[in-house]
């Protein structure tokens, strides 16, 4: 991708009071309510408003906290983790309650609605059979389940399209009417593990981008017919570094998120950057260097005008690690 005019830039980003004692895991910005969660491996769950950024609510789950998604009407909040217990909790109130168990560790979670209105609770666990399950949160047995070709690394959806990345490069395609199966099933064109997929629309394209260890995403859409329109491009990794005695250094593509209403990207690394990109013209428009370790995970809420982020400083001598949850306030640079 050809390189913005301008050079990089840091930001002075609102940091979120009360922030977790370790990694995290995952982000989810609500509809409607201002409101932004955070799962981390200090086994708590956040939720802060972005309105006047104060933590509303807490609680604790029994492990890490791998997972969290808001019901489409922003009401409700769903979290899983390593123990394999789902919470449901109210935003309103703040009330949690237990609404599932699984087996072994709940890996993912996603809000599903489906053309005739109904919605379920999609979730992918770390078993042998590698399964995702759709729960209805109103019943304490899956609804259907199913079984995928690998361990799955990543799952995201847009209707109607619903993607899971896997180990083995397998990525696994679904309409949302037609979940029970997939209706594609292709191979990542990147050489090393997938770290995160993102569904996207356009107009009437439907896609999704692939990040992965090697630094680099691809842009894939759905159709066949479309496929001309598919590229790769690097977004943390170098030519080459001092540091590595000139050889080429990768950073992890640590998670995706898709302006809601431009159809612009932003990608965040391992490399302590986070970079907004253009893909309908290839192109990067800015990069925003945090300075304060790797990114791990990125969202815009969703009218696009907040990207919130998660870092997670860099263990050193003499330094403790921090870990921090800022906001970002989007402008023109999202505009492709």
């Amino acid at each position: 991708m050809p390189r913005p005019q301008s050079d990089p830039e840091k930001i002075p980003d609102m940091t979120l009071p009360d922030p977790p004692d370790d990694y995290v895991s995952t982000l989810a910005c609500s509809n409607g309510t201002g409101l932004l969660a955070a799962g981390s491996w200090d086994k708590t769950v956040r939720v802060w408003s972005v309105v006047q950024p104060d933590c509303r609510y807490a609680y604790i789950h029994g492990g890490p906290v791998l997972c969290a998604c808001w019901t489409t009407d922003g009401k409700q909040l769903f979290s899983g983790g390593m123990d394999g217990v789902g919470f449901l909790s109210d935003a309103s109130t703040g009330q949690v309650v237990q609404s599932t168990r699984h087996d072994t560790a709940i890996q993912m979670a996603n809000w599903l609605e489906f053309s005739n209105g109904s919605s379920a609770l999609l979730t992918t666990e770390w078993d042998k059979t590698m399964k995702a399950s759709f729960w209805d949160p109103r019943t304490p047995e899956p609804i259907q389940t199913t079984i995928l070709h690998d361990y799955p690394t990543s799952v995201n959806v847009r209707s109607p399209l619903l993607v899971v990345g896997m180990a083995k490069h397998y990525i696994e395609i679904f309409h949302l009417d037609y979940a029970g199966s997939p209706f594609k099933t292709r191979l990542s064109p990147l050489k090393s593990t997938t770290t995160v997929v993102s569904c996207f629309t356009n107009g009437p394209l439907i896609g999704y981008a692939v990040g992965a260890m090697d630094g680099r995403t691809a842009i894939w859409y759905a159709e066949e017919h479309n496929t001309s329109n598919d590229f790769i491009f690097r977004c943390h990794s170098q030519d080459t570094c001092s540091d590595s005695g000139g050889l080429p250094v990768a950073h992890t593509v640590n998670d995706i998120s898709f302006h809601p209403v431009n159809g612009t990207l932003a990608t965040c690394g391992s490399d302590g950057t986070i970079k907004l990109w253009d893909k309908d013209h290839q192109k990067r428009l800015k990069t925003l260097e945090i300075y304060e370790g790797p990114v791990s995970r990125c969202s815009f809420n969703p009218d696009g005008t907040i990207l919130a982020y998660a870092t997670n400083r860099r263990l050193s001598v003499g330094i403790s690690p921090k870990y921090q949850i800022k906001l970002h306030m989007c402008n023109t640079e999202v505009k492709g």
